[in-house]
């Protein structure tokens, strides 16, 4: 399965080229957000290729918007533990109950972000 080796769209065809034989493991930070890895996920699809979607410990906003992608192009797998665990995360409304995650169900992402929990870990100054 490719995993980090997975960032854009030539990466993408020379594993459709492969027709199958090897897997993709596919995460937004990587493809480029939301937009990009559904597009990427419907190529596999179309192509007969299996995939994951995944991600790394990125916090509640990224994980949702990541199960939502999963909910969206279905792939074989999904691991979506990002925000599973983290103390001080600004966002809330994701929910892990027997190895799943769960969003709120509302319109946008279904989380809440709460400013005042929010560490900025650089200023920059114009």
């Amino acid at each position: 399965m490719l995993d980090e080796s997975l960032g854009n769209e030539a990466d993408l065809q020379r594993l459709i080229d492969w027709g199958g034989k090897i897997h993709g493991h596919l995460k937004l930070v990587k493809m480029g957000g939301i937009g990009p890895t559904v597009r990427a996920a419907r190529r596999l699809n179309a192509a007969g290729v299996p995939f994951m979607l995944g991600q790394m410990n990125e916090g509640a906003a990224a994980t949702a918007a990541a199960l939502h992608v999963a909910c969206t192009t279905r792939p074989a797998h999904a691991e979506l533990y990002g925000a599973d665990g983290l103390g001080n995360d600004p966002v809330t409304g994701l929910r892990y109950h027997q190895g799943l995650v769960s969003s709120q169900s509302t319109c946008g992402l279904g989380i809440v972000f709460d400013p005042a929990r929010a560490e900025f870990i650089q200023e920059f100054e114009q």
